[in-house]
């Protein structure tokens, strides 16, 4: 499938995507709190460059997220990432014109924090 967006003539194709956001977890009790960081918003995943396998990973921000972790999985291989809150966008070689990737975009909050 491909289509045109804003100038750049990028190709959206195949790509299985989910947003995710963490909560946290009461220890001692399993009770699960109420999460304290919102989804991510707005993922859009984009075919670019010359040979089409680079995606262009962007996402809106997510309030109260530390971190975001991104996961980009083709099938064989699984690529994390961990990406500063100040960041909403990442760029991913990928192996293949006609890969299908899925892609998780989590927000992370201070609650999820292992520093």
């Amino acid at each position: 499938m491909s289509h045109s967006l804003t100038n750049s003539r990028s190709r959206l194709v195949g790509v299985i995507v989910a947003f995710l956001a963490l909560s946290g977890l009461v220890l001692g009790n399993a009770a699960a709190q109420a999460p304290s960081v919102a989804v991510p918003g707005g993922l859009q995943v984009v075919r670019t460059g010359a040979n089409a396998t680079t995606l262009a990973i962007t996402w809106k921000p997510a309030a109260g997220a530390v971190r975001y972790t991104v996961n980009v999985f083709d099938g064989v291989n699984q690529f994390a990432n961990n990406v500063p809150v100040s960041q909403t966008s990442i760029q991913y070689q990928g192996s293949g014109v006609s890969t299908r990737y899925r892609v998780i975009v989590t927000a992370v909050d201070r609650s999820e924090e292992r520093r």
